[in-house]
């Protein structure tokens, strides 16, 4: 009996197989296949610089390999029109709930959110970040968030299947994960956005996930700060303060040709 595919990406994706790839060529210039996607580099740009999709292709200029839209709280906000997977800069969509918790009707919200949006993106990502609505990946009711996402992508979508992953803010202070994580482990979410500045934290969690694709975002501003975070398990970086403070320079600086680190 053959294997199937998603059987055969999970056997080639230990935390040790990940570690190494990205430690033989850990620049962010570098193509990189992550949870299904092809990337043309592993440098992206974090949720928060383009919130509704407007100015994607104006962004999407400065060459990076996918750009991360949001936080979207509404379908309808979504300026943004989806061309396929062809597209050289992959699209990531992040979403949340304008209503604070996570309660039912919280849950209900992300996945209306998922099952509107799904389509429109390489990948899906449900934002667990935001200090302002009073929720974390400890949450109470974390567990039947994230096993109704994964439910709602397993048994509602068409081939090919958008990737879901889920993004978490954690602070050098925390001596404990949340939960959150090992959730994602164990129901075999694509991926986790780490928000965290703590090489520290960001090993931890790449262990912890035992091969599930991290994207790091940050303390990134320099070539050398992404390299550090690929060797520590990041498949992919994205930056955000560095880009809002310097533009473009600042992606050509990472990716290797502004001559700086």
């Amino acid at each position: 009996m053959q294997p199937d595919g998603k059987s055969m990406r999970r056997s080639k994706s230990s935390p040790q197989l990940a570690r190494a790839r990205n430690q033989i060529d850990p620049s962010a210039s570098a193509p990189a296949c992550v949870f299904g996607v092809s990337f043309e580099n592993r440098l992206g740009l974090a949720a928060g610089l383009d919130r509704t999709g407007r100015n994607f292709e104006e962004l999407a200029r400065c060459g990076v390999g996918h750009i991360e839209i949001g936080t979207l709280t509404d379908s309808a906000d979504l300026e943004f029109r989806y061309c396929g997977h062809r597209r050289r800069t992959k699209v990531g969509i992040s979403i949340a709930s304008r209503r604070p918790g996570l309660d039912q009707q919280v849950i209900d919200d992300y996945l209306r959110l998922s099952r509107n949006l799904s389509s429109t993106c390489d990948f899906l990502v449900a934002n667990l970040s935001s200090p302002h609505h009073a929720r974390n990946g400890n949450s109470r009711g974390i567990e039947r968030l994230l096993e109704a996402l994964k439910l709602e992508h397993d048994t509602h979508q068409d081939e090919p299947r958008c990737p879901l992953l889920v993004k978490l803010g954690l602070h050098e202070a925390s001596m404990e994960l949340p939960v959150a994580v090992n959730i994602a482990r164990d129901l075999r979410l694509d991926g986790v956005v780490i928000a965290t500045p703590s090489m520290r934290i960001l090993e931890r969690v790449s262990r912890e996930l035992h091969g599930i694709a991290v994207i790091s975002v940050g303390g990134i501003g320099t070539l050398n700060d992404a390299k550090r975070r690929l060797c520590a398990g990041a498949s992919l970086v994205q930056v955000h303060s560095a880009y809002a403070r310097r533009g473009p320079a600042c992606i050509a600086d990472i990716l290797g040709d502004g001559g700086h680190s």
